[in-house]
C-alpha cells in the first residue's frame, strides 16, 4: 500500500497573505478617516481628514523643539522600562517558585492589576513633586503589575518533571534560574513585557498630561486646552507611530527567543 507524502505547507505564500492582510485592515480605516471628513458626515473641525492630520505631524517634527519633548518621554519611558522589567522578572520568580507563596502573593497582585493606577497619581505627585521622578515612578506602577503576572504565569506552566529534574542533579537556585527556568520563561515574559511597553508609556503619557512642561503628554494636553484637534491628533499619530516601532521590536526579539518552542 503506497503512502503519499504530506503536503508541505506554502509558507511563503501564506506569509505573503497574512501581510497583504495587515496593509488592508490597516489600510481600510485610514481611509475611511479621510473620506468621512470630506463627505460631512463629521464635521472635519471635530475629525479631521488623516492627511490632514499627516501634514501637522510633520509639521510637529519639524519643529526642533518637538524633538525636546520626544525625548524627554522616551527618557522617561526607557528609564522606567528599565526598572520595570528586572523588578518584576524578580519578584515574579521569586512569587512563582513556592506554590504557598504563590498562593497567597498571586491575588494580591492580580487585583493591583485591576486597580486604575490614575487614582494613584495625586499621592505620587504629593510625594515626589511634578519632576521628572513623579512621570518615572507612574511609568512604573503601571505597568509591573502586569509583567510580575506574566512571569509568574510562566513560571507555572513549566513542567514538574524538569523541576524534579534539575533537583536530582543538585542544582543550585541560580543553575536552576540560568538553565530552567530563564529560557523556559524568556518567550512568555517577553509578550508581557511588550504589554509592560504600552503600560508604562500610556502611564508616562497620563504624568506628562496631569501636570508637567516637556513631553508627548504635555503637548497633547496643550493642544486639547487650546482646541487644536489637528495638531492633538497628529502628537498621537507620533505616539501611536513610536509605541508600533518598539512594539515590532520587542515581537521580533520575542519570536527569536521563542523559536526553540516550535516544532
Amino acid at each position: 500500500m503506497a503512502f503519499e507524502a504530506p503536503p508541505v505547507p506554502r509558507r511563503h505564500g501564506g506569509t505573503v497573505t497574512t501581510l497583504v492582510s495587515r496593509i488592508g485592515w490597516i489600510l481600510i480605516p485610514l481611509a475611511l478617516w479621510e473620506v468621512i471628513p470630506r463627505t460631512g458626515v463629521v464635521s472635519s473641525s471635530t475629525l479631521p481628514p488623516f492627511s490632514d492630520v499627516t501634514a501637522a505631524a510633520m509639521r510637529i517634527l519639524g519643529d526642533p523643539e518637538s524633538y525636546e519633548h520626544i525625548s524627554t518621554t522616551l527618557t522617561e519611558v526607557l528609564i522606567a522600562f528599565v526598572i520595570v522589567v528586572p523588578l518584576a522578572v524578580i519578584s515574579g520568580y521569586l512569587i512563582g517558585l513556592n506554590s504557598y507563596v504563590r498562593s497567597i502573593l498571586e491575588p494580591i497582585v492580580s487585583f493591583f492589576v485591576g486597580v486604575p493606577k490614575s487614582i494613584f497619581l495625586p499621592l505620587l505627585i504629593l510625594a515626589l513633586g511634578l519632576g521628572f521622578t513623579q512621570k518615572v515612578a507612574f511609568g512604573v506602577l503601571q505597568a509591573v503589575f502586569i509583567v510580575t503576572v506574566t512571569m509568574i504565569a510562566g513560571m507555572r506552566e513549566i513542567p514538574d518533571g524538569l523541576q524534579e529534574y534539575t533537583r536530582t542533579q543538585r542544582a543550585s537556585r541560580w543553575q536552576d534560574f540560568w538553565h530552567l527556568y530563564r529560557p523556559a520563561v524568556t518567550p512568555v515574559v517577553v509578550e508581557g513585557v511588550r504589554l509592560g511597553m504600552i503600560y508604562t508609556m500610556t502611564g508616562v503619557l497620563l504624568a506628562e498630561m496631569y501636570a508637567s512642561r516637556r513631553g508627548l503628554g504635555q503637548l497633547i494636553a496643550a493642544h486639547g486646552t487650546r482646541f487644536d484637534i489637528e495638531s492633538l491628533l497628529a502628537v498621537v499619530l507620533i505616539v501611536a507611530v513610536i509605541s508600533i516601532i518598539i512594539n515590532v521590536a520587542l515581537a521580533a526579539y520575542g519570536r527569536r527567543v521563542g523559536r526553540w518552542r516550535t516544532g
